[in-house]
């Protein structure tokens, strides 16, 4: 895999600062902030945009609903599909989980795994091309919880290296998703850098099959 192709997996399930972008394993409790600012910012999309989110009933109606809206561009349903600390905990720094809107992009959502009364693992797959062209599909697991306005998405699982376990993404914990960010780009990089070299290094004649 290129280095644009692993970008591109992390553009969509990483999240950014809304200033410098237009753009599933156990999740960890985070803990709720009291301050008049984040939870105006947190209400005030709920607000604009409760007739245009239904309450999800079920756990793949709601990963349907956030997946659709993120296809079309709509961060603020996007958001309203994520767990009210994730609202909140994104607000405050504000940030947006939901990555570009894209014409080209398909989605299929897959079986639902329940956990606990009121959690439950959904997976899933999205489609799109890569930086080059091609089809690219990637398999993502959804982590939800059941809360008053129905399944709400707290964070998701995918695998970004196919050598490593999956990375699991907290929405309810900014700083820690940043963190992942970094570590992944930086090891995107580096892979991306040791192809290079291997593809460019001269063969060892010493190491050519003798006959």
């Amino acid at each position: 895999m290129t280095r644009r192709s692993w970008l591109a997996l992390l553009a969509f399930v990483m999240f950014v600062p809304v200033g410098c972008s237009q753009s599933e394993p156990a999740v960890s409790e985070a803990p709720t902030a009291e301050t008049p600012a984040a939870a105006a910012a947190a209400a005030a999309p709920a607000a604009s945009q409760a007739a245009a989110t239904p309450k999800s009933t079920t756990p793949d109606e709601a990963v349907f609903s956030f997946l659709d809206a993120v296809r079309r561009g709509n961060d603020d349903q996007a958001g309203q599909m994520l767990t009210s600390t994730a609202r909140q905990k994104t607000a405050e720094m504000d940030m947006v989980v939901a990555p570009p809107g894209s014409d080209t992009a398909t989605f299929k959502v897959g079986e639902t795994r329940l956990v606990g009364q009121d959690g439950a693992h959904v997976a899933s797959a999205w489609t799109d091309l890569d930086p080059e062209g091609g089809k690219r599909t990637d398999q993502i697991t959804w982590i939800l919880r059941k809360q008053p306005n129905g399944w709400r998405i707290a964070g998701m699982a995918t695998k970004i290296f196919a050598d490593q376990d999956p990375v699991v993404l907290n929405f309810e914990d900014p700083q820690e998703m940043l963190e992942k960010q970094r570590i992944a780009e930086e090891e995107a990089f580096r892979r991306a850098n040791e192809q290079q070299l291997q593809a460019t290094r001269p063969e060892d004649p010493f190491q050519t099959q003798q006959r």
